[in-house]
């Protein structure tokens, strides 16, 4: 199995672009929350700490259920190391919260204010490759 990576770039409009923004900012804040119960209990493994915080991360973030696990997740990869913060600049969405139609060049994407659709730009390129892509797994 290979994995092959392809950019595309989202076109999204000022109302759908704060609803992300909003969403890269709680997600954020989420993973630093996590990351603080982590350190203070010397939790590291992301099943524990899921049991630790998910629900503080449902309840105080807004997050819905696999933005919350792929929060703990990116806290969990840490595993001790000394970090400083997380800041507000990415999300990580796996193929739960992210889905791609290549037909109408949109991609669906789970945000603190329910999914929204985004028109991508790409080229005749990423567009052949995203058609025989047997799926997509994050972004």
């Amino acid at each position: 199995m290979s994995l092959l990576s392809v950019r595309c770039k989202l076109e999204p409009d000022a109302s759908t672009a704060e609803k992300l923004s909003r969403t890269v900012n709680q997600f954020a804040g989420a993973c630093n929350y996590a990351l603080q119960v982590a350190g203070r209990d010397n939790i590291w493994n992301k099943f524990a700490l899921q049991r630790a915080v998910y629900k503080e991360l449902r309840k105080r973030f807004g997050l819905s259920a696999n933005l919350a696990i792929r929060a703990i997740a990116r806290v969990g990869k840490r595993k001790g190391h000394k970090a400083g913060s997380f800041k507000a600049t990415s999300v990580n969405y796996d193929q739960r919260i992210l889905s791609v139609n290549v037909e109408t060049e949109t991609v669906s994407l789970s945000t603190v204010d329910g999914r929204v659709k985004v028109p991508m730009r790409i080229g005749k390129y990423q567009r052949d490759l995203l058609k025989s892509a047997r799926s997509i797994r994050g972004g």
